[in-house]
């Protein structure tokens, strides 16, 4: 682990860029993974245990979602860290956290069921990916001219 924040460190300076900026590209992750973490703990229906399919599809999509703004940013030279729109996967994480704490408040009733929760959960990470996925495609075909799934150009 120190060579590879050796190596990392060594980029940076390379390029003259900032060691924090370059972390800074880490903190959605932290967070996504620490918010499901938290959301498990005080789940009133223990959903790793009750729904472990539901809570990996949801989190490896956002996950997915943030790879892919990661990889897009470093390929097309974007701006690196927060302004990469990667903070987008982590907005359903605040409601899912509360409503499991209103359970802890309410005597173990969550305002709104939580398999409910999770399921929109799901639901709002692959919807997230999908549009990433399509509109990046669309921008590439777009810009080189050409379909998505045909080897032909596209006539002028």
């Amino acid at each position: 682990m120190y060579k590879f924040i050796q190596n990392v460190y060594k980029v940076v300076q390379a390029r003259k860029g900032s060691m924090l900026l370059a972390l800074a590209m880490l903190y959605p992750f932290a967070v996504l993974l620490g918010g499901v973490l938290v959301w498990d703990y005080l789940s009133p229906s223990d959903i790793m245990a009750n729904y472990p399919h539901l809570v990996v599809l949801g989190t490896g999509l956002a996950f997915g979602f943030l790879v892919g703004r990661m990889i897009l940013a470093h390929l097309c030279d974007e701006p690196k860290g927060l302004k990469t729109n990667m903070c987008i996967s982590l907005l359903y994480l605040p409601f899912a956290i509360a409503n499991a704490l209103t359970a802890r408040l309410n005597d173990g009733v969550p305002l709104v069921d939580e398999r409910l929760v999770l399921l929109l959960y799901c639901a709002f990470s692959v919807v997230l990916y999908l549009h990433f996925a399509t509109s990046v495609i669309h921008e590439i075909t777009t810009a080189l001219g050409i379909y998505c799934f045909r080897i032909t150009r596209k006539e002028a």
